[in-house]
């Protein structure tokens, strides 16, 4: 599954449903973010699970061939 950074993600998990997270938000926005919150994941099923279980992209970080890739090898 291709899902954005909330709620989703943990559902995924709770199922068993591989996935990828995106993240996407103004600049603005995200500069005040990754200074008041210090945590290495941007996905609460990665934040729950405390280490990666979905690949994260982040801002500048998604590219459509990239993320298509991702699931590609998770399908297979």
């Amino acid at each position: 599954a291709l899902v954005t950074s909330g709620t989703a993600t943990l559902e995924c998990l709770f199922h068993k449903v591989p996935h990828v997270v995106i993240y996407r938000t103004s600049w603005l926005n995200f500069q005040i973010g990754k200074r008041l919150i210090k945590t290495p994941y941007i996905g609460m099923s990665n934040i729950v699970s405390q280490h990666l279980v979905a690949s994260e992209y982040v801002q500048d970080q998604i590219n459509p061939s990239l993320i298509a890739q991702e699931l590609i090898s998770l399908l297979e």
